[in-house]
């Protein structure tokens, strides 16, 4: 799954995509720090997620604040 933010802490200026897995045993998501996109638009980070056939799911209202949404 890939995690949309809008200006996380560590790039305050851009929107960024993060890779995360789902793994066995392990109740919450492990983030692959290898996979990390940083744009300046939101229209780039659907460039790069709709043509790959993802599904977007909606922020959860417990998700952090920078967090736009996530495709999987």
């Amino acid at each position: 799954m890939y995690t949309v933010y809008k200006q996380p802490l560590d790039y305050p200026h851009s929107w960024v995509i993060r890779r995360s897995c789902v793994v066995e045993g392990n109740p919450e998501p492990v983030h692959d720090q290898d996979i990390t996109l940083e744009v300046k638009t939101y229209e780039e980070i659907l460039d790069w997620v709709v043509p790959r056939g993802l599904t977007r799911l909606d922020r959860h209202p417990t998700d952090e604040p920078q967090i736009v949404e996530t495709w999987i």
